[in-house]
């Protein structure tokens, strides 16, 4: 007779769990490097190295995609590149390459609802506009200097640009709610004009009162 004997198996119910006692001793005992690493991993966006060649043929096939959609879908890229073709060039389509890591597809997608969406919120008169206070924005002065989210300078440590959002700040009574959106688009807008946020995103941060 065999006298070989085996672990005893455990229950499902006697499997060990990762509690939340684990996880506060974990992180007592990471330096402050690897608490920022774990929330870049998580929260971040792992950027491709941007050769000379990815970029070129990324726009190539993002231009190539774009003429392949219907044209109904198109109707409003084709206005902005006749009206305004100084906001239409390579560096307007890099931002949404980067949004979408490269994915020539979704940023075709992307780019496309971005100008039926700012033809939406500015109408056809002002959307072919540059977004600057005697082009498209002329009429949004007083939502723009209460605006709800401000740019700041600072990054955090993964390198995302951080916009802060203050509620404090608006006056119902001065401002309609498109007023309000369109300075929310123009404060974003200002923000992705720099190619590192581009790359390594925004962070929000909202102050309620």
């Amino acid at each position: 007779e065999s006298t070989t004997s085996y672990p005893q198996r455990k229950h499902l119910h006697e499997k060990e769990v990762f509690t939340e006692a684990d996880e506060k001793k974990e992180q007592s005992e990471m330096t402050n490097k690897e608490k920022a690493d774990v929330i870049a991993e998580i929260y971040g966006q792992v950027h491709p190295n941007e050769t000379p060649d990815l970029v070129s043929e990324s726009l190539k096939g993002l231009t190539e995609e774009i003429d392949g959609m219907p044209a109904e879908k198109r109707v409003n890229w084709e206005k902005a590149k006749e009206r305004c073709p100084e906001l239409t060039g390579d560096r307007h389509k890099l931002m949404f390459l980067r949004c979408e890591v490269f994915n020539v597809g979704l940023a075709a997608l992307r780019l496309l609802k971005y100008w039926d969406k700012r033809v939406e919120l500015f109408g056809e008169d002002k959307a072919f506009l540059p977004l600057t206070l005697d082009g498209a924005l002329r009429d949004d002065e007083v939502a723009l200097e209460m605006s709800l989210m401000q740019s700041t300078e600072a990054t955090d440590e993964a390198g995302r640009r951080i916009v802060l959002g203050d509620p404090s700040r608006l006056d119902k009574t001065k401002y309609t709610v498109p007023d309000m959106v369109r300075a929310f688009w123009y404060t974003m807008h200002a923000v992705l004009e720099d190619e590192m946020t581009q790359k390594r995103g925004v962070i929000l941060l909202l102050y309620p009162h």
